[in-house]
């Protein structure tokens, strides 16, 4: 006797189009992906780029010479970033400081948090 059942109901077809379904569906989900987020690896402008590390070089001489330290505190529970600056010389420290955390590859992900300074001498901010 033959099977008199209909395509839809037999194993093999739904098999047989169950890899091109996946196929489809991973392919929307890549396409989302490459739409939806940034790829931070792509530097526009790669002169502007070169002159930022020498900017970043001049910082960081001008605080060894004013014998400048940190030690930064990170107090995740409480979402608040604690920062206590040294200074060898009797310098005048400023009012608030901007902290700058870069991502090393995603500008999107790069966060600033002003922290201002406590009468402790502490400087303490909110993080987002």
């Amino acid at each position: 006797m033959t099977d008199t059942k209909p395509w839809y109901r037999h194993r093999s077809p739904w098999l047989l189009m169950l890899g091109p379904a996946v196929v489809v569906v991973a392919g929307l989900w890549t396409a989302w992906l490459a739409i939806d987020t940034d790829d931070g690896l792509v530097v526009e402008d790669y002169y502007r780029e070169g002159k930022t590390i020498n900017r970043v070089l001049k910082r960081e001489q001008a605080a060894v010479a004013m014998g400048l330290t940190a030690t930064v505190k990170l107090e995740a529970a409480a979402h608040l970033l604690r920062v206590r600056l040294h200074a060898e010389a009797n310098g005048v420290l400023p009012e608030a400081l901007e902290v700058v955390f870069s991502h090393p590859t995603r500008a999107g992900q790069d966060q600033t948090v002003r922290v201002q300074r406590e009468p402790s001498g502490d400087y303490v901010g909110n993080l987002a």
